[in-house]
């Protein structure tokens, strides 16, 4: 895989949705070899900055520019949220891993190759599903369905992974195998971002935040960011215990 070296900047981004702003004035960018956690309330624009980011969307104001390795939006793996997928079709595991193949270009007239096919393989055994692969996606638990998608993105071979709340679902220790695999992706020079509402571990799991409830409240190392303060203004409120760095 590889080789990677993307670079990500973003610059003014604002996106409307049915007329709202949803987005408003971000300024960021993100460099290769690093696994972001995206933080935020529920309709802060998480999601809505992942589908921009991946061409779904198309920015009211500002935008997207995109260095390195990555030639276009083509090169961008999207994982969205399970709920928003719809599973009623005859497709089996291996049918929507191979699809991550026909995303970036490689598949010619429909056929899978030599190489197509070990690349299949590989991400389905990263995942533990190499064992379900003739399974329809409708027999599979939603983390099982998740873990499927990863797949998908990991056999795109694209550049820039985003996750949208990808580990909805999937147990704790599929988790942790899952988090392993991503941290190889960003060594290889891959850029992570991990949309989440789960703010334990993120001292450990991540090597930056941003963290947006429509604007930009704050972006930087785990340790410069995340506090008290911080989950105060993000959420509104100091419910939350927030772990520190020891």
């Amino acid at each position: 895989m590889g080789p990677y070296n993307p670079r990500l900047v973003i610059e003014d981004l604002s996106v409307e949705r049915g007329g709202h702003v949803v987005l408003e004035g971000l300024n960021f960018e993100v460099e290769s070899n690093t696994m972001i956690g995206v933080i935020g309330p529920s309709g802060g624009g998480k999601s809505t900055l992942f589908q921009t980011l991946a061409g779904i969307l198309h920015p009211s104001e500002g935008g997207v520019e995109f260095h390195g390795s990555l030639d276009s939006r083509g090169d961008v793996a999207y994982v969205s949220q399970s709920e928003t997928m719809n599973w009623q079709f005859p497709a089996t595991v291996y049918d929507v891993v191979s699809m991550g193949r026909y995303t970036n270009g490689n598949i010619w007239l429909g056929w899978l190759g030599r190489r197509d096919k070990e690349m299949v393989h590989m991400c389905l055994n990263q995942v533990g599903l190499w064992g379900r692969r003739s399974s329809l996606m409708t027999d599979l638990s939603g983390g099982q369905r998740q873990r499927v998608c990863i797949a998908r993105a990991l056999a795109q071979e694209a550049s820039v992974i985003l996750l949208d709340e990808a580990f909805s679902g999937v147990d704790v220790g599929a988790q942790e195998g899952i988090l392993d695999l991503l941290r190889t992706c960003c060594v290889a020079g891959r850029i992570v971002m991990l949309a989440t509402h789960d703010l334990t571990d993120v001292m450990e799991r991540f090597d930056k935040l941003l963290c947006i409830n429509c604007n930009l409240h704050a972006y930087g190392s785990p340790e410069e960011t995340f506090s008290p303060d911080l989950i105060a203004d993000l959420y509104g409120t100091r419910s939350f215990e927030v772990q520190t760095a020891r």
